[in-house]
């Protein structure tokens, strides 16, 4: 893809750059002074999409499997990759107490050494 063309930011005392490529930029990660990456299980994405396309948008299950085995590689490549650069990772996967229960989480907090 392509730049966008630079924006002016001033200085405030917290900046919050979110997104789905927030560390790709050498040049960007190293004005971060602190970076989160949100590790969401392949199960609970499911079923978060699952809830929202079919109960909001009233897409069918078998698009919504086919939209995420279309969009796996693309993850793999360019967005998993950037855990790696995260000084804080929380994982977020299902509850391993009650397997019905898909609204409940089972979150992981992990920070880097250094």
């Amino acid at each position: 893809g392509t730049l966008d063309t630079p924006d002016k930011i001033e200085p405030t005392p917290v900046i919050i750059i979110e997104g789905l490529h927030p560390f790709v930029d050498e040049r960007v990660r190293d004005l971060i002074d602190f970076s989160l990456y949100l590790d969401i299980s392949p199960d609970v994405k499911l079923n978060w999409k699952i809830q929202r396309d079919m109960e909001e948008r009233g897409h069918s299950l078998e698009s919504i499997m086919a939209s995420i085995e279309a969009r796996k590689p693309d993850f793999d490549a360019y967005i998993e990759p950037q855990k790696e650069f995260a000084d804080y990772v929380i994982e977020c996967n299902p509850t391993a107490l009650d397997p019905e229960d898909k609204s409940t989480l089972r979150v992981r907090a992990i920070q880097k050494n250094g």
